[in-house]
């Protein structure tokens, strides 16, 4: 069977060298296993990873880097998918655990805690269901880091290999990575902190390109939500030429930046509370060149943001973004302007079925209704805050960004907000 030849980046080697140097780079995950060695004139091509080569730039070791050299693919690589490799190299290290753990008495060490020592019936529980449960199938991947969910490697077999850190050593190298974080639940308050911790690297800051938007930020300390694409893609696509915007829980820039960079807004002002996003927003608006057109807030939406300054309001909290309705009531030039509103909406039973057609127009019918009632509040929530003047609020459009189960849906409401003509006007 002929290895069909890509291009992809390596390094290129002396003979004398080359094993060495792809020990080095397979022990740091910098390897591309899906490619096989080839020969550029007296050198050996060592392929290696995307990320690595980002990294290494032109030079590495002393031997010269190249991005595109015709290398045929790994047969062994051509026919596993990354979860394959992943799971035949944790299946191995498992073997070999078990068999150590089983033979092993347990024992005391001298600050009085035990060794791990696997119980009979821990070490008859078989292999097939720690895998299962332990070995993820799908990781969340920025740049030369992967982020494993929270339930990887739970299993208390694999505590000694977590200690002396070969664990993600392992695993780094199944999925071709440098460094290693293992996610957790986002943090239950209103900052929406990241609890992931870095298990392999120095490092938690990566950077993750969308539609042509660079978002720095570390892991370890705020959270990016991929499945919000579609949003930001959306946001990209409004003319917002001459416009002011206001982005409340801005976070790290996920509306801020396609706002400036792909909708044309002439300034956004930026308002975030978590000190560890907005000091990442800072970093995003100069990696992305739009510096210049963007002020951050940071603290409370409530107190940082300014008044009577948009024509454009985003407001991307879910589950819900309602604490932050006055504060956006506020902000609205007073000519009027949009707020788009996220919103987290449950929808009833009858309508969350995906097997017939009429639960869609159901769904359809319920989401109109919550656009509806928000109108509504949004209207009297104006008229409250700009002294009883009287306020039309028009619900223009519902993008269903993304559903977190059969009943729970996430929403974005545009809303147009225009003043109600006073009389004195009309006439």
């Amino acid at each position: 069977m002929s290895c069909s030849a890509a291009a992809a980046a390596a390094v290129l080697a002396e003979p004398s060298r080359a094993q060495t140097l792809r020990q080095e780079l397979e022990k740091e995950g910098h390897f591309d296993l899906s490619r096989r060695v080839g020969r550029i004139d007296a050198h050996l091509a060592l392929p290696i990873t995307d990320a690595a080569a980002a990294s290494f730039g032109h030079e590495w070791r002393g031997c010269r880097v190249v991005a595109h050299v015709d290398l045929p693919s790994s047969r062994t690589a051509a026919l596993q998918t990354p979860f394959e490799r992943l799971r035949e190299k944790m299946a191995q290290l498992l073997r070999d655990l078990i068999a150590d753990t089983a033979s092993q008495p347990e024992s005391e060490s001298a600050n009085g805690a035990s060794s791990l020592s696997l119980s009979a019936e821990e070490t008859a529980e078989s292999a097939q269901t720690i895998l299962d449960s332990d070995v993820p199938r799908k990781w969340e991947r920025h740049g030369d880091l992967v982020l494993l969910p929270p339930t990887a490697f739970q299993h208390r077999i694999w505590e000694a290999l977590k200690a002396d850190g070969s664990l993600w050593q392992h695993v780094a190298q199944q999925l071709q990575a440098a460094r290693v974080a293992v996610n957790a639940a986002v943090d239950a308050g209103l900052r929406r902190e990241s609890r992931a911790a870095l298990v392999l690297g120095e490092s938690g800051w990566v950077t993750h390109v969308d539609n042509a938007v660079s978002y720095s930020f570390d892991v370890t300390k705020c959270m990016f939500s991929s499945g919000n694409i579609t949003e930001k893609l959306r946001v990209a696509n409004f003319d917002c030429a001459g416009q002011i915007v206001v982005d409340l829980y801005a976070g790290i820039g996920y509306f801020t930046l396609p706002y400036l960079v792909h909708a044309g807004a002439a300034y956004v002002h930026a308002c975030e509370w978590n000190p560890h996003a907005a000091h990442a927003l800072h970093r995003n608006l100069e990696l992305n060149g739009v510096q210049g057109r963007c002020t951050v807030y940071e603290g409370d939406n409530a107190v940082v943001c300014p008044k009577k300054v948009a024509d454009r309001v985003n407001l991307g909290l879910i589950p819900s973004s309602k604490n932050g309705w006055p504060v956006a009531a506020a902000a609205l030039k007073e000519t009027g302007g949009w707020m788009h509103l996220h919103e987290n909406i449950t929808v009833s039973s009858t309508s969350s079925s995906s097997s017939h057609a009429a639960s869609a127009g159901e769904r359809q019918a319920e989401f109109a209704r919550a656009g509806a009632s928000i109108s509504q509040q949004i209207a009297a929530i104006l008229s409250e805050v700009r002294g009883g003047q009287l306020w039309d609020v028009r619900c223009a459009h519902i993008e269903c960004v993304k559903s977190y189960a059969p009943r729970i849906f996430h929403l974005v409401f545009d809303l147009e907000c225009r003043p109600r003509p006073t009389a004195a006007a009309v006439e």
